[in-house]
């Protein structure tokens, strides 16, 4: 087996998608704490999202239908959380938008579906569980980090539930989106 094989293979990998996301993650949470300016940060996530879909991705229509959903759907449920003052940003306390590093991390997490937690694909308790700790820990390392506040014991339980919804919820969406999108016989 040649090095070229190889390196694709890899690129191919569950664990290639793994180690993209939490390294742009990190970016992400880096350029929130620097006030990275915004083209650098969407420039990273465009070029990290195109090499995703070009290494990764065998169902462009169904990818991308997911891709958006689970964005826009992810945003809206941080703004009514932000509004709901489940959670706060550290550096603006008062801001009814999300932050940019914010927006960045939602635009980044459905490339982990398909990949690297697929093997959640038909485990609706293990996707609860582990969406909703996940997710949680995101916050917390947010909050560790001095990005945002939880701003009260309650705001552990809801972030915990609406991502173990989300998780479910977005595992149905893209089983439903992949059914569709399949070659007919």
């Amino acid at each position: 087996m040649g090095i070229k094989t190889i390196f694709s293979n890899f690129l191919n990998s569950k664990w290639f998608n793994l180690i993209l996301f939490q390294a742009t993650w990190w970016f992400c949470v880096a350029a929130g704490k620097n006030g990275f300016s915004n083209t650098i940060l969407f420039g990273v996530i465009i070029s990290v999202l195109a090499l995703h879909y070009i290494t990764q991705v065998r169902n462009i229509k169904a990818e991308l239908i997911f891709h958006l959903g689970v964005l826009g759907s992810g945003l809206v449920v941080d703004t009514l959380l932000l509004k709901l003052g489940v959670f706060s940003f550290s550096l603006n306390t008062e801001a009814v938008l999300l932050e940019p590093w914010l927006i960045a991390m939602w635009a980044l997490f459905p490339i982990l579906f398909n990949h690297s937690i697929s093997w959640m694909k038909q485990q609706t308790g293990k996707q609860f569980i582990l969406g909703g700790l996940g997710g949680l820990s995101s916050y917390w390392g947010g909050q560790g980090l001095g990005l945002l506040v939880l701003n009260s014991a309650q705001a552990v339980l809801i972030l915990f539930f609406v991502w173990a919804l989300i998780v479910v919820l977005s595992f149905y969406f893209l089983e439903r989106l992949l059914k569709f999108f399949s070659p007919k016989m």
